[in-house]
């Protein structure tokens, strides 16, 4: 069993606490994952452990209200399940001090700034009007105790506070915070007026070099990432002629750039905010909610090919997602309108669960996701507090909890392709591998819950012959037309049912039950636009066929009619995986007669080999048509030598046998007078089948010279 971490821990780490006064010393090397595409066989693909990480969320703690500090704040975290948060949060972080928890000085902004949102509503001023601390890291660690988070994002302001970023984590380090995701700054791409000149990306990374040798020293496991710009990388868009133009090329090559062998960070962090209102002019109508659905797996796909090609196949954070367009000025065009009218409805949760699936299937390429917002009411949230027992959550909010939910009670997340997945046949940005049908999967011990979003425009059969051998199917469908959906609803947050399984949550689930038969395989007709949540539990055993929950002679009978099938009928036949399911053959019996405990030759699978074994040969002798219970025990449905001498080669065995209680097994003579004997009650007599005659000799393999060789 996989343990997970499941909250911040502020624990105190076993090491000497270390002045501010700090002199980098060797870093310790990083391993960097590379990338790994996501399979494309048909069936449930290998897990890896569940990431938490692709469950994060932001929110403008430097803001009015100080959100953190509130109860009610901290309960609507935990109701969704958000995993992990940024400290402290977007663009405060290039102007902000986080020992006193403080904005810097107005001017410093403005000089590099001219026009920052939280200047122009007065939410620096306000922020530093309160306590010294209020907003500093302390007080943010204790937030994410008290909200039950799984990790810490720390943002280090090197725009402003250069020279102050190591003693952040040292500080962290003495407080025995843990810091296992650094993020050097915050769209530091924008700040000409601070970064503009002769390699402004190489600048702006050697200004975290000595924080970076201090992080490693401190906890050689942490990972940092390093701002790219998005847009050439999510879509087609150029790189432009400006002072940033070469932005990402020069903070690759400031990798290495302090000194030794450790890189200044591990992993480019983007920010998604590619959906413009006019992203999708020209896309014809009747392909324009496909395109949108396919949108972010489409772009994220390209920024891993960007990532492999050109950035040594670094790992990809995305610490901002969501549609940009809702931000902006009412659209013109009818493809930016219809956009735009998706905020705050089961379009957008749609689109949203697409970076989280996305990332399941290609663990390695996309590591870290964060949710934009959390409490904003434009679109990019997910929710907005009422009290310490209520709030009230969007579709996006409901979808991301019950996300969250299967994730973090399941151990696994694994790859899911279904048997047929046409192509959706829609283009974004040069791509257009984008099919019907986005699938995942999240496994424990108990169950497998598959996450499928269809996004075509007609209901679809959403089949998969591998899955398991599970016998009962839930399913819970939420539509993107769900008309009731649109806005938000008000729900309890004090954590005694799921936000999202509550009935006044804004979404209505359409439920399904069904009672599988392993082997016909998972069938179920999902609607057009939708995301469903198929839950496969009650396990059956391996090689239960029949889902009756033992392995009897009805499951070994239905895998012999398998053998040596070019198309079995399903994969889960092929019990040795010798060939994913499209041979099977006498070694998947073998394995079946395994998983029972039983040999070949035992007829009645009693797990011995006796007289009542030996008497399905003797009277099914030359059968063509015989079954296993009849005496045929090589599987070619004759009863012939083979299965009488692997009758007598076990004499008396079993699979796991107990050599003190065993009888004695027959002396040849004695065996073979036994034999000789039952032969001659039957000889004459006519069978139903087959009477034996002189051509059919029964040759006994004994040890005994003057034992009789033939019966005839």
């Amino acid at each position: 069993m996989i343990q997970i971490v499941h909250h911040f821990d502020r624990r105190k780490l076993s090491v000497p606490v270390l002045p501010l006064a700090f002199c980098a010393g060797l870093g310790v090397a990083m391993a960097v994952g590379a990338s790994t595409a996501p399979a494309s066989a048909a069936g449930v693909g290998a897990g890896v452990p569940v990431n938490r990480d692709l469950f994060g969320a932001n929110d403008n703690f430097a803001n009015y209200g100080n959100p953190m500090g509130q109860t009610r704040y901290r309960n609507l975290i935990k109701a969704l399940g958000v995993q992990n948060m940024r400290y402290i949060s977007g663009s405060p972080d290039s102007f902000w001090e986080w020992d006193t928890g403080r904005f810097v000085p107005e001017a410093e902004i403005l000089a590099i700034w001219p026009d920052p949102w939280f200047v122009n509503n007065g939410a620096n001023d306000w922020v530093n009007s309160q306590p010294v601390g209020t907003f500093n890291t302390d007080s943010f660690a204790d937030f994410a105790a008290a909200a039950e988070l799984n990790r810490v994002q720390w943002t280090a302001n090197v725009t402003t506070r250069e020279a102050d970023a190591q003693n952040m984590f040292i500080h962290l380090h003495n407080q025995g915070d843990a810091f296992d995701r650094v993020e050097i700054d915050n769209e530091t791409y924008f700040w000409g007026n601070e970064f503009a000149g002769f390699n402004a990306g190489g600048n702006y990374v050697s200004r975290f070099n000595n924080a970076s040798q201090a992080i490693r020293i401190l906890d050689p496991d942490a990972k940092i990432g390093a701002v790219f710009r998005e847009q050439e990388v999510f879509t087609n868009d150029s790189a432009g002629t400006g002072w940033n133009k070469d932005w990402n090329d020069q903070v690759y090559a400031a990798r290495f750039s302090n000194g030794v062998p450790d890189p200044v960070y591990d992993a480019m962090i983007l920010h998604h905010y590619a959906m413009e209102e006019d992203r999708l002019d020209g896309v014809a109508p009747s392909q324009l909610a496909k395109t949108f659905l396919a949108f972010p797996q489409l772009t994220m796909h390209k920024a891993a090919g960007v990532s492999a090609a050109q950035y040594g196949d670094l790992p990809i954070w995305i610490t901002e997602y969501n549609v940009i367009a809702y931000g902006h000025s009412p659209a013109t065009s009818p493809n930016g309108q219809w956009i735009q009218a998706t905020a705050n409805t089961a379009w957008n949760a749609l689109y949203q669960a697409s970076f989280i699936l996305t990332a399941v299937n290609a663990p390695d390429d996309f590591t870290v996701l964060n949710h934009h917002s959390v409490s904003n009411s434009n679109g990019w949230g997910l929710g907005l507090t009422i009290d310490n027992n209520f709030a009230r959550i969007n579709a996006s909010g409901q979808v991301f909890a019950h996300l969250s939910d299967v994730a973090t009670t399941s151990d696994t997340m694994h790859p899911v392709e279904p048997d047929s997945n046409p192509l959706l046949g829609v283009t974004v940005e040069g791509e257009s591998g984008a099919k019907v049908f986005q699938a995942a999967g999240f496994g424990s011990d108990q169950e497998l819950v598959l996450v499928v979003i269809n996004r075509d425009g007609g209901s679809r059969d959403f089949e998969l012959a591998n899955y398991g051998w599970y016998r009962n199917a839930d399913r819970v469908t939420y539509h993107a037309d769900d008309s009731g959906a649109n806005g938000y609803e008000t729900v309890s947050i004090t954590g005694e049912t799921p936000v999202w399984q509550q009935a006044n949550a804004p979404l209505t689930p359409i439920t399904e039950n069904a009672s599988l038969f392993p082997v016909s395989g998972l069938s179920l007709s999902l609607p057009a636009y939708s995301i469903s949540f198929i839950t496969l539990s009650d396990e059956a055993p391996i090689g239960d066929f029949d889902n009756d929950g033992t392995l009897d002679i009805d499951d070994l009978e239905a895998l012999i009619s398998q053998l040596d099938a070019s198309n079995p009928s399903s994969p889960l036949f092929d019990l040795d995986g010798s060939a994913d399911g499209a041979d099977v053959d006498q070694t998947d019996v073998d394995e079946w007669l395994s998983l029972k405990g039983v040999l070949r030759g035992d007829a009645n699978l009693d797990n011995f080999i006796d007289q009542s074994d030996l008497d399905a040969v003797l009277q099914n002798w030359g059968r063509n048509d015989a079954t296993w219970g009849t005496g045929d025990y090589t599987g070619d449905r004759f009863v012939a030598q083979g299965d009488l001498d692997l009758v007598l080669q076990q004499w008396g065995g079993s699979a796991a046998p107990d050599l003190s209680a065993l009888d004695p097994i027959p002396e040849p003579v004695a065996g073979f007078a036994l034999l000789a004997g039952l032969l001659a009650l039957t000889h004459g007599r006519r069978s139903p089948i087959k009477s034996m005659t002189t051509d059919d000799d029964l040759t006994l393999h004994g040890s005994c010279d003057s034992c009789p060789r033939t019966f005839s």
